[in-house]
């Protein structure tokens, strides 16, 4: 953003100050009128995409049903919290969620819909019967199965991600544990978005992750656990094999300093066709989607929210999620008058161990980040689409993409609130970047020219 210009007049001399005034008007507009003939040549595309219908879950995909395989739930005497956090809450232990699924051709296995790679599972866990808790952090244990496909011998992960879910209310059909569901089962087609938010998530590649001291994400009804596995295209189903990946979840019965919430954004109405250069695709969090999260909040009815003038939520963590399109990626938060409050460096976008995974700010470098009534959230996702043979759509399949924000935020003035707020984006065609900067300088002229008149 431009500097502000020094426009007070010297009280001393009025017919100067007129005088100079009337020459900055004039160079203002001038200078407006240059940045508007920026805006206007350069090369933009931007599709606002508003009211997307929201699957069942953060990242769901339709399947077939299935009620054969077992789950597994462990509170390891044998395993114990990482020290860091036994230091903060000597009760720290560790609750094993292990998903059990036998993947092949015969009766009772798992296998993708034709034409499709993607199996999606569901069970319940109930770590604490009758006992409130917080996680404070998670690590995955992925297991490694030996390949099916025809002309490879090594070892491969099946899993994509993998999501702890929390009702916030009761759900209609209750799951029973040591069961497992699939998505086209009643029960889960009767749980609704709005009701579920994150305990914990983890995507392909990414590592454990610890909350910052003095914070928890608050659990007190039964984990819903989610497992999504990718299978590779060239996979042989014909000799089953059996996939036990899960997450290790770090819990304390204590009550955490300051309550932490997961809340995220997604397009599910992602769609960039081929051949049109680099693309800057956007995916928002507006200020209203934002507002929800805040406690001090009072809902006038049931379409509008009221917001105490003072600071809310800080951003504690965040995981800019991509798939393996997306060259690079960024996060800003704007202003309520647009200007640009944060922008983050360029990251890689893709798959790795530092892609995939959740970081605390201070661990990236970022300063902190409180948010404020009226702000709004973007995350941008550089995609080079030349040469691409299809489409690029929102997605769990391969060569399917997800350009969205997830962030742990916590503090006292926050509201427990679903894990999805928003599913709106655009799309800029590369020189957006400099298309932002024209525009933040003409807010700044057309401030500075207000001032003069």
């Amino acid at each position: 953003m431009m500097p502000r210009s020094n426009l007070k007049a010297n009280s001393t001399n009025n017919g100067f100050s007129l005088l100079s005034a009337c020459g900055k008007a004039a160079a203002a507009t001038v200078v407006a009128v240059l940045v508007l003939s920026g805006l206007l040549i350069s090369e933009h595309i931007q599709q606002e995409i508003e009211g997307a219908r929201e699957p069942v879950s953060f990242v769901q995909i339709s399947e077939k049903s299935h009620r054969h395989a077992k789950t597994s739930l462990q509170h390891g005497s044998e395993k114990q919290c990482p020290e860091e956090l036994l230091a903060r809450h000597q009760d720290c232990q560790v609750v094993s969620a292990r998903n059990s699924a036998k993947i092949g051709n015969d009766q009772g296995s798992l296998r993708p819909s034709s034409g499709e790679h993607t199996l999606m599972s569901f069970y319940a866990l109930d770590p604490l019967p009758g006992q409130s808790y917080a996680v404070l952090g998670w690590k995955p244990v992925i297991q490694k199965v030996q390949t099916n496909c025809p002309s490879s011998s090594d070892s491969v992960s099946l899993i994509h991600h993998i999501n702890a879910y929390l009702d916030l209310r009761p759900p209609p059909i209750p799951l029973e544990t040591g069961r497992i569901y699939r998505d086209k089962d009643p029960e889960i087609m009767a749980r609704e978005e709005s009701n579920s938010r994150l305990a914990a998530s983890h995507d392909k590649m990414a590592t454990e992750y610890l909350l910052p001291e003095g914070y928890g994400i608050p659990c007190d009804s039964p984990i819903t656990m989610e497992t999504h596995i990718l299978m590779p295209t060239c996979w042989d189903y014909s000799s089953p094999v059996e996939e036990r990946s899960g997450l290790d979840l770090y819990i304390t019965t204590e009550k955490p300093r300051h309550e932490a919430a997961l809340i995220g954004a997604l397009n599910f109405n992602m769609h960039v066709e081929p051949n049109q250069g680099s693309i800057d695709y956007v995916t928002r969090m507006p200020a209203e989607a934002l507002a929800t999260i805040f406690a001090s909040s009072t809902h006038k009815d049931s379409s509008q929210s009221f917001l105490a003038p003072s600071a809310g939520p800080e951003i504690l963590a965040v995981h800019l999620h991509t798939h393996d399109l997306t060259q690079h990626k960024s996060f800003e938060v704007l202003n309520e008058d647009g200007t640009v409050a944060f922008s983050s460096p360029e990251e890689e976008g893709g798959y790795g161990a530092k892609q995939q995974s959740f970081a605390n700010l201070k661990d990236k470098g970022w300063p902190a980040l409180k948010l404020h009534p009226g702000q709004q959230l973007r995350q941008h996702c550089k995609i080079q689409t030349n040469g691409l043979k299809k489409p690029v759509v929102y997605g769990l399949d391969w060569g399917d993409e997800m350009c969205g924000p997830l962030l742990l935020v916590g503090g006292p003035d926050l509201r427990m609130t679903t894990t999805l707020l928003s599913t709106t984006g655009f799309m800029l065609r590369v020189g957006a970047s400099l298309r932002r900067r024209l525009e933040h300088s003409l807010r700044d002229v057309l401030r500075d020219i207000r001032k003069l008149i």
